[in-house]
């Protein structure tokens, strides 16, 4: 092969890069696409709170726009009281309360019944269980959950790794499935 040749498909290769990049660098600064951050911050009552970001879902079932989603009242304060334990809920449609609403899952029982009898009266839990969820939703959401100063998470999950979203029936190699979830990331 000669010089000149070899010197052109170097540039062409870069030049095809280089678009790639610019177009992602312009979409980036346009927001453009789903907002995936688990918790937007907003203020309530003349405090910042955390509140769900029901979309954030959508991360894991492209196209599902607000068709699937959490529980509306999951918000808790940025700053954490003195005296109170976070916790956090992650795994499929078991950890969820499937069938019934997140309100009737073993973790909000739990809550109720350790505020009430005096226990832990300044405790908190949130559940982040969704249907047919695997692994991969559990370890990218509990990286997540370190920045909101969880006490504890509670981790109720495994039986979606063969038919669950990103298990072994969607067909990609583990560093596809990792490839995907760093790309799509907020």
């Amino acid at each position: 092969m000669n010089k000149k040749k070899i010197i052109f498909n170097l540039i062409y290769l870069c030049g095809i890069i280089l678009f790639f990049v610019i177009i992602e660098i312009i979409l980036r600064l346009t927001n453009f696409g789903i907002d995936t951050r688990l918790f937007i911050e907003k203020w309530i009552e003349g405090e910042r709170y955390y509140v769900l970001n029901k979309r954030f879902i959508n991360k894991y079932f492209p196209g599902n726009f607000n068709k699937r989603g959490l529980d509306d009242r999951i918000k808790f304060k940025k700053k954490k009281d003195l005296g109170m334990v976070r916790g956090f809920i992650i795994g499929g449609s078991t950890a969820e309360g499937f069938p019934y609403y997140s309100n009737h899952s073993f973790g909000k029982m739990s809550e109720v019944v350790l505020k009430e009898s005096g226990i832990l009266p300044g405790l908190e839990i949130y559940n982040l269980g969704a249907s047919a969820m695997s692994s991969y939703y559990v370890y990218d959401v509990a990286k997540k959950l370190i920045k909101y100063e969880p006490d504890f998470i509670v981790i109720y999950s495994g039986h979606n790794e063969y038919y669950g979203t990103l298990g072994v029936l969607s067909g990609k190699s583990h560093f596809l499935k990792r490839a995907y979830l760093f790309f799509k990331r907020d």
